[in-house]
């Protein structure tokens, strides 16, 4: 790859890192919910980036932290961790992080089409082909190598 790519490459990647990283919940906007679970509900958001005054759509996963038992909330602990500090393509990083009372914030990229879970109730609802569990199982091998 020239030079020139690799520069490009280079800044446009550690403009993204720096846009879209934010523990800040002022930089942040709730929008309405998206999904729920047993001790969370996520929201749609936007991240309003100081540096460039750009808003990005996030997802915002809000976990109340009573409701959550003891045992599970170091599992959530080391979750975060991991996905904060993960870099590869198939694994969901996490954007920011903070309490707030006894709720933690935790944003995310907005995944539009949903979870498989959701590819799976909704569009193949008679079942998937043997070729598309195929490449979702090796592109989750990869996110977890």
């Amino acid at each position: 790859m020239p030079a020139l790519a690799l520069t490009l490459t280079y800044h446009y990647t550690l403009l993204v890192r720096v846009r879209i990283n934010s523990d800040n919940s002022r930089d942040y906007t709730l929008g309405p919910p998206i999904g729920f679970g047993a001790s969370s509900t996520v929201y749609a958001a936007t991240y309003h980036c100081p540096d460039t005054g750009e808003d990005i759509e996030v997802a915002l996963k809000v976990v109340d932290l009573d409701k959550l038992p003891q045992s599970a909330l170091k599992l959530l602990t080391m979750e975060t961790q991991l996905m904060s500090l993960s870099k590869h393509p198939n694994v969901l990083r996490v954007r920011g992080t903070w309490p707030d009372g006894r709720k933690l914030y935790i944003a995310l990229r907005l995944m539009r089409a949903g979870s498989i879970s959701d590819c799976m109730r909704y569009k193949f609802t008679a079942g998937i082909d043997e070729d598309s569990i195929r490449c979702i199982l090796k592109q989750a091998l990869e996110g977890l190598k």
